[in-house]
């Protein structure tokens, strides 16, 4: 329920990556309720109709967690992990289990073959989950690992489960019974400090396609913070050329799209340059008027959360010296003042 929350919280139109979240949840959920009514069963001494039906409730819904995680991610943002043809299938072919308890005993050997496609399925969201943590990086790689560790634990504990149930191993039922109980509550314990305070989840490969960022002073055109990511080995005077006139064209691309909607309140969000993206965010709550630019080689859905947090942490970090700035005499060291911005730069962008 904390992840679902959390995605909730977080929840934001550019990081759709995000839905990996929900999917987290939706396994967590169906695995622990499921469990919860085979417990039940266990431990209370019930008719036999009671016991047969949270029985069937309790293998029904603990079969459907893999499809549960598989759901919110059949999306074309994962087309990239996962095959969405072969996921659709096996999300069918999923249901058979759920459908086989329901209206088979479960001595049936119909539904215990069945019970294949489930083991498939799990070993499928398995695949997916090692893909994505070949492909992470940094923070959020580390919280993927945490999280498959816990979750190979929690569906472990459903293989002692259904030997309690059907006794196929060489174990006496309360030695199954304990080590399962005791697989499921380490598995989600993992789970959960995986998926605390979960960072946001970025399109694949964004990293590649970052370039440079720019914080620049509208009124004087001059640049107060900038950050390369793509380090090219250009001649130093060439780049600061180049810098200067990068920010006094923008100031007039905006003076002269101002001039032609025939609104100052009108801004632009994107410039589109050959293969490259210019990505804006504005802010005029302070003395002087700042414009946020970050350059890509693509635009990426990702990177207008990206440069809204970069703004959003700047003007919180440099807040007492953006009010004032009008009256401070900064000079040739007006780039210097707002240097320490490096390491929130590095925290965001290496997260």
């Amino acid at each position: 329920m904390y992840s679902i929350y959390h995605y909730f919280k977080t929840q934001d139109k550019d990081l759709k990556l995000n839905r990996i979240l929900l999917s987290f949840g939706a396994f967590a959920l169906l695995t622990v309720f499921g469990a919860f009514f085979l417990v039940i069963v266990r431990l209370f001494e019930l008719d036999s109709n009671s016991e047969t039906v949270l029985s069937k409730i309790g293998f029904a819904t603990v079969f459907l967690a893999p499809i549960g995680f598989e759901i919110f991610i059949v999306r074309e943002e994962f087309s990239k992990i996962l095959n969405l043809k072969t996921c659709k299938i096996l999300m069918i072919m999923g249901l058979l289990p759920v459908v086989a308890v329901v209206i088979l005993p479960t001595e049936s050997l119909i539904f215990r073959i069945s019970i294949v496609f489930m083991v498939l399925n799990s070993l499928y969201i398995i695949l997916i989950q090692i893909r994505l943590i070949k492909i992470s990086v940094g923070n959020i790689k580390i919280r993927l690992k945490q999280f498959l560790t816990g979750e190979v634990l929690a569906l472990t504990a459903l293989v002692f489960a259904a030997q309690v149930s059907f006794s196929f191993l060489p174990l006496p039922t309360e030695t199954s019974y304990f080590i399962g109980i005791g697989f499921l509550i380490s598995g989600f314990s993992i789970i959960f400090l995986a998926e605390y305070n979960f960072p946001p989840f970025y399109e694949f490969y964004w990293r590649e396609n970052l370039l440079r960022f720019f914080i620049i002073n509208q009124k004087n055109n001059s640049i107060l913070y900038e950050s390369d990511f793509y380090k090219s080995e250009i001649d130093e005077t060439e780049d600061n050329l180049s810098k200067i006139y990068f920010s006094g064209g923008l100031m007039g691309l905006e003076n002269i799209i101002s001039t032609i909607t025939f609104t100052k309140d009108e801004k632009l969000k994107i410039i589109k340059h050959g293969d490259a993206s210019l990505l804006l965010e504005y802010t005029t709550d302070y003395p002087i008027p700042i414009i946020y630019a970050l350059v890509v080689k693509r635009d990426l859905n990702s990177f207008r959360y990206i440069i809204r947090t970069l703004k959003t942490q700047f003007e919180s970090f440099f807040k007492d010296i953006l009010i004032v700035y009008d009256k401070l005499k900064v000079g040739a060291n007006e780039s210097q003042l707002f240097k320490s911005f490096d390491e929130i730069v590095d925290n965001i962008i290496n997260d």
